[in-house]
């Protein structure tokens, strides 16, 4: 997988296209080598002897693909829905008129109509309407399914992944944009302790031993110790979550910092 590791697995070597391989126009030259160490590859590791990193949406990706083929499907029957009007049949196939002297087969008859036009069938022809129900009484629920699937997979509030706000509450939209939001937080400290904060240190180094940046001290693992500052979110209804942390300070169960 163009990761180059050593006995014990650890990484060594990055193999990369030195030449951007699907730009127009570009041409394949060969691969690239990179040393490790001049290397951060960043991706979450679920298991032992990893060395790629796995799309996050890999767990609902055949819901995703149901889901775009099951509306490919009710717009299809849809718009024939609209097309198509009705089929005509001869009650008895053997009163059906012969093909012409020159053709092996009889062509069907197919006619245009307009709205409000009154139509005469010959005798022994009847029309049988075509309705392909499309779209039917379950579209809804099958996609406020899936979409429920997809949002547990990558761990978000269904009303968040749908934008679904008709059956949503005060407490359901609390309880689940409060695990949204404490799942956002946790990637938030790994997104900055395994890539911000590394890369923070590497150009501070730089930084300070080219003379680009002065400090009173030119050790730079003076100032590693930064603090980040990610995204927040208030809430919706901030007078309802006044009154609980000043009874926590107060039983010494939180603090004001």
């Amino acid at each position: 997988l163009g990761v180059e590791v050593d006995t014990l697995g650890r990484p060594v070597g990055y193999y990369v296209w030195d030449w951007p391989r699907y730009t127009p126009g570009s041409k394949e030259r060969g691969l690239l080598r990179l040393p490790a160490e001049e290397v951060l590859h960043h991706y979450r590791v679920r298991r032992a002897h990893q060395t790629r990193g796995v799309t996050w949406i890999a767990r609902v990706m055949s819901d995703i693909q149901d889901q775009a083929g099951y509306d490919e499907a009710v717009i299809i029957g849809a718009r024939a829905g609209a097309n198509q009007v009705a089929i005509m049949q001869w009650l008895d196939p053997t009163a059906a008129p012969a093909p012409a002297a020159n053709e092996e087969a009889r062509k069907p008859v197919n006619m245009e109509l307009n709205p409000g036009t009154t139509l005469e069938l010959d005798p022994g022809l009847e029309m049988v309407p075509f309705d392909p129900k499309q779209p039917s009484g379950v579209y809804s629920d099958f996609t406020k399914t899936v979409l429920r699937r997809i949002a547990s997979g990558l761990g978000l509030a269904y009303s968040s992944r749908s934008n679904d706000l008709r059956e949503v509450n005060y407490s359901s939209t609390k309880v689940g944009l409060q695990t949204e939001r404490e799942m956002w937080k946790m990637l938030q400290e790994w997104w900055v302790e395994s890539y911000l904060q590394p890369i923070y240190e590497r150009w501070l180094e730089a930084a300070i031993l080219s003379g680009a940046l002065q400090l009173p001290n030119p050790d730079w693992r003076a100032y590693a110790a930064v603090a980040w500052r990610p995204r927040r979110w208030p809430w919706i209804a901030p007078q309802r979550e006044i009154s609980a942390p000043p009874t926590m300070i107060a039983l010494g169960l939180d603090s004001r910092q």
